[in-house]
């Protein structure tokens, strides 16, 4: 089963007197942990995305966008350190994301060749010791390809390196349209259309004025067209960042 925040830990029928958010609270309310940071990004970036779907610590990306596969990293100005008898938040002297290529396996199969299996990676950083202040992230979006043509073996990255490739931070507000932009055409190719709800027919109509619109429109005004294009993205049943599409 998996915990909601009204489940409790019961003890012979009866609640223990603790329950999922005290364990919440036990296991991750040390955000500059860098376990505990990681997931933090990934649950970040998928608000940011406007989906919503079930965390995947093992699978081979971080985050399903309409088809799209997403890998979330993230690194912090402060680190925790531990000593013998202490605790501190110190200044973190090596700001760099992992993207070593690795082998994916699946139960019954066989080991696959390294790769990046992602078409985005979403690198985050954060500015602060308070990792709830929205304003505190910073995010880096590249494109796949790119690492594979300028660092194919490349273990790490450095920001200064992302910068130099022509990668500019943004903050959490333009993440959406940010990610749209690089992905281009092809977030709104066939393949993802076929994943989005419609009903009537003139709803059919509709949404395919909106997607000629958005693959004609400038970056400014795709985030308009976008807008619009929310009731088919966002419906209740969804999963996997995608709805399903009923063709009637």
């Amino acid at each position: 089963m998996s915990f909601d925040r009204h489940t409790q830990f019961m003890l012979s029928g009866n609640p223990a007197g603790f329950d999922a958010v005290d364990f919440w609270e036990w296991n991750g309310a040390n955000c500059l942990d860098g376990s505990v940071r990681g997931s933090l990004a990934e649950f970040i970036v998928m608000k940011a995305l406007g989906i919503r779907q079930e965390r995947k610590a093992w699978a081979a990306y971080d985050i399903d966008f309409y088809g799209n596969r997403i890998e979330v990293k993230s690194t912090s100005l402060f680190t925790l350190k531990h000593g013998k008898d202490v605790r501190q938040y110190v200044g973190n002297q090596r700001l760099t994301f992992s993207i070593e290529p690795k082998h994916i396996h699946e139960i019954g199969g066989e080991w696959t060749s390294r790769n990046r299996n992602s078409d985005l990676y979403v690198f985050a950083l954060l500015t602060s010791q308070n990792a709830s202040l929205l304003d505190a992230w910073d995010f880096y979006v590249v494109p796949t390809s790119v690492l594979d043509d300028s660092f194919p073996e490349q273990k790490t990255i450095s920001i200064t390196s992302i910068e130099n490739a022509g990668f500019c931070k943004c903050g959490y507000s333009l993440l959406l349209q940010t990610v749209i932009n690089l992905l281009g055409d092809s977030f709104m190719s066939e393949k993802q259309t076929s994943t989005i709800h419609v009903g009537s027919e003139s709803e059919k109509m509709e949404l395919q004025r909106l997607i000629a619109c958005y693959q004609a429109a400038n970056p400014n005004d795709r985030k308009t067209v976008w807008a619009s294009l929310g009731k088919y993205l966002n419906e209740p049943n969804s999963t996997q960042g995608g709805t399903v599409f009923e063709n009637q």
